[in-house]
């Protein structure tokens, strides 16, 4: 009796496990291919949305450590190919120890992008720190951030500044182009409508190389020659897809590991997501081992709409913001701006 009920339990384990971890056949690939299709699409068609954040995070470095929590609202439209625009809000409390000095941060207000021009409003900013330099550094430039629109001259670079790689590309065109080169390979099922799958290099240079032409930016061999490059470090990787009937991805799972051996480094990220209509939840991990070992992580939530359009506008008043000026004004002893507090 007991030969046969472990006969039973092994039929029922092996059961199981094949149907949880199996080769793929060739419905597997089809399946992921239309992912791609599907996905590729989408990155022309959202050229504007919403994406409410709500999360926190941690960081170690050199002994140094901090931690993060908040929101953080983005509002994007690149629906004008010469004029890409943004929206940040934040409301950011944090942490930590840097340098053995304790410290404490509040931050609310919005950086805007408009123009090619960045513009930054700061609503609050409390620092309490144990070190009277930083301090005082972070209240005198809060004092004259605080309650006004800055532009900050120079933070974007208007010959680097580009939009979407998909600009000059419709729908159709990038269903045809992602259809002909299916750069994913599925190497393993790991679960129902799971999948362990690989990059084919050469297949995503001539994905990238067809859509640059299809956007009248062709890539050129410099872009091509970095997929090779990038792929090569990144060695052994792990990277997992959970795909629905309707081509929408459910779940994403990654383990990277890059090394750079001219500084003797390795980098390791690590993602686990989970997508439900229009919000995402997970974490994220980054660890650098080496000389200069520091370590990530985030976790949260994120709400996309990504249907909705807001109006982005240049501040009417915006000031420029001179740090010049402010950093000659502590030179100078010159008193502090009205409303500015140091917690030392």
């Amino acid at each position: 009796m007991k030969k046969i009920l472990f006969a039973i339990l092994m039929l029922g384990l092996t059961v199981s496990l094949s149907a949880c971890e199996r080769k793929p056949t060739a419905e597997d690939q089809t399946m992921v291919d239309k992912f791609l299709v599907h996905i590729a699409a989408k990155t022309v068609e959202y050229k504007a949305g919403k994406i409410d954040l709500d999360g926190k995070g941690s960081l170690e470095s050199g002994g140094n450590k901090a931690s993060l929590k908040g929101t953080t609202k983005v509002s994007f439209d690149s629906t004008d190919a010469n004029n890409s625009k943004s929206s940040i809000k934040l409301d950011l409390k944090g942490d930590g120890t840097i340098e053995g000095k304790s410290a404490n941060l509040e931050v609310k207000g919005e950086v805007r992008t408009v123009n090619k021009k960045l513009y930054v409003f700061l609503e609050d900013l409390g620092v309490d720190s144990s070190d009277a330099t930083t301090g005082m550094m972070a209240s005198m430039v809060g004092g004259y951030l605080k309650g006004k629109w800055n532009e900050i001259p120079g933070a974007i670079d208007a010959s680097d500044a580009t939009t979407l790689d998909t600009q000059n590309v419709s729908p159709e065109q990038i269903k045809t182009i992602a259809s002909n080169n299916s750069f994913l390979k599925v190497v393993n099922v790991v679960g129902n409508r799971t999948y362990e799958v690989k990059i084919d290099a050469a297949k995503l240079k001539k994905y990238l190389s067809d859509l640059g032409e299809a956007n009248k930016t062709p890539a050129t061999q410099e872009d091509l020659a970095g997929i090779d490059q990038l792929i090569t470090s990144l060695g052994e990787y792990y990277l997992e897809l959970q795909i629905d009937e309707n081509s929408e991805l459910t779940h994403f799972k990654t383990d990277i590991t890059v090394s750079d051996p001219e500084k003797s480094q390795q980098l390791k990220v690590k993602i686990d997501a989970s997508l439900d209509g229009d919000s995402t939840e997970g974490s994220f991990d980054l660890t650098v081992d080496g000389d200069e070992p520091a370590s990530i992580h985030l976790e949260g939530r994120a709400d996309h709409r990504m249907s909705d359009r807001e109006d982005i506008e240049a501040p009417a008043d915006a000031k420029v913001f001179d740090l010049g000026a402010i950093m000659g004004g502590l030179g100078a002893g010159i008193p502090s701006p009205e409303g500015m507090e140091v917690s030392p």
